[in-house]
């Protein structure tokens, strides 16, 4: 399989929750509001099924949070870096 495009997912994810929201907010028809929330529930389900737990983890929060913390030696690697340019 594929591995799964998480920027791509996460973009439709939220968008279609806030597009909830604001339909909500704003009186839009109740079926438009219970697409765009059956579209947010399927997108978790469709990345879990394509994906591993840490994909559905990084769909809700940002990639470094759901990945843990980049290794001390790379930061330090990319500061060197930085410092020859």
């Amino acid at each position: 399989m594929e591995p799964v495009p998480m920027t791509r997912a996460r973009t439709a994810f939220w968008s279609c929750a806030f597009l909830a929201v604001a339909g909500a907010a704003l009186a839009a028809p109740v079926w438009s509001i219970a697409a765009l929330l059956f579209t947010c529930v399927a997108i978790p389900l469709a990345v879990s099924v394509r994906g591993t737990p840490h994909h559905v983890r990084a769909l809700f929060v940002p990639f470094r949070s759901a990945f843990g913390r980049p290794r001390p030696e790379r930061i330090l690697e990319h500061a060197r870096q930085g410092q020859r340019h």
